[in-house]
């Protein structure tokens, strides 16, 4: 992602676009990379963003089976060696799962620490801090692919970094747009949102 905020920030001029006024905005996996891109790409100047919007994605891979409430449940089981996030970690190589990543967090022998690092690396809440630009974010109540409580972990990170932000709970919605109705608030809120930070 970063090489392509640095490309798109290369060639702004070309097409009337203000490279100081980049932002971007993803949902579920894609906002995953937006919060990355954003408190990651701050180590390199040309590639920061202004603004970042992501929307009901993961922040803490590891952690993703802990975080599901109950009472919501969840379509999928996220410590499997085949879920989205144990791929994510090399799975299709190592054959190793999140859940068993997680369970040999303190295990000093190999593989796991650098299975464990590799791991942290992917969470957007290890690299925030004062120099984050601003997040909207928002996500469902209801989620049943993405724990709330994810968006959670990135809305504290931020607090305790003291960035500014804003988040969106989305009463009753599931993951993206089940049911659409029920988003436009948070999209409403959104488009203002960046309508006045960017």
């Amino acid at each position: 992602c970063l090489d392509a905020v640095q490309k798109l920030y290369d060639v702004a001029g070309e097409y009337g676009a203000d490279h100081e006024r980049m932002a971007c905005v993803g949902t579920s996996a894609g906002g995953h990379l937006c919060s990355m891109t954003a408190a990651y790409g701050k180590r390199y100047k040309t590639t920061s963003l202004k603004l970042a919007v992501p929307l009901y994605g993961p922040t803490n891979i590891v952690n993703m089976t802990l975080d599901i409430d109950p009472a919501v449940g969840c379509r999928m089981d996220h410590d499997a060696v085949d879920s989205f996030e144990s791929r994510l970690l090399g799975s299709d190589m190592t054959n190793i799962s999140v859940g068993e990543i997680r369970a040999n967090l303190n295990n000093a022998s190999a593989p796991w620490p650098s299975l464990v690092a590799l791991a942290h690396s992917t969470n957007p809440v290890n690299y925030i801090d004062v120099e984050t630009p601003p997040m909207f974010l928002a996500h469902g109540t209801a989620d049943t692919l993405v724990p709330f409580k994810q968006s959670q972990r990135l809305v504290d990170a931020l607090e305790t970094a003291h960035v500014r932000h804003a988040f969106v709970s989305a009463q009753g919605c599931n993951h993206a747009s089940e049911p659409r109705d029920c988003w436009q608030d948070a999209v409403t809120a959104a488009e203002a949102w960046v309508a006045e930070n960017l």
